[in-house]
């Protein structure tokens, strides 16, 4: 006995499953942090923890909220810069930080390496990488 499938019905599944393994993948490159030991830890704890770690690092310039603050740093919150890099791309940026008149600024004010807290461990800067992604 033979089942019978529409054409239709068939696109319709093929496509479904096509678009649940992309946003799959997609989800795990976006998420990947190497093989560092803040990947063991719960991502809802890594943004708690990133959380603090920004309001004592970052807030200042970047605003509480990530709405950014005028002449001292852009919003952050749904920006492309935050949410389409390499998880690893942006803990480098904010460990390196840029220059006033760095590529890209938009500010013409300097970031500085650690967002000018050089107690910020390199745990501390993928927290908060994981707190504007996912907080």
């Amino acid at each position: 006995m033979a089942i019978r499938v529409s054409h239709r019905k068939l696109c319709l599944v093929t496509v479904g499953a096509c678009i649940a393994a992309w946003v799959a993948l997609t989800a795990l490159a976006g998420c990947s942090q190497g093989d560092s030991a803040v990947s063991n830890v719960p991502i809802q704890q890594q943004v708690a923890l990133g959380a603090e770690a920004y309001m004592t690092s970052c807030a200042s310039c970047h605003g509480m909220k990530q709405q950014g603050v005028p002449r001292m740093g852009t919003a952050l919150k749904g920006t492309w810069f935050v949410e389409r890099q390499p998880a690893d791309d942006l803990a480098t940026f904010i460990k390196r930080g840029r220059a006033a008149d760095g590529v890209g600024n938009q500010t013409g004010q300097p970031m500085p390496p650690r967002g000018g807290n050089p107690n910020l461990s390199d745990e501390q800067v993928e927290f908060i990488v994981a707190f504007l992604r996912y907080g």
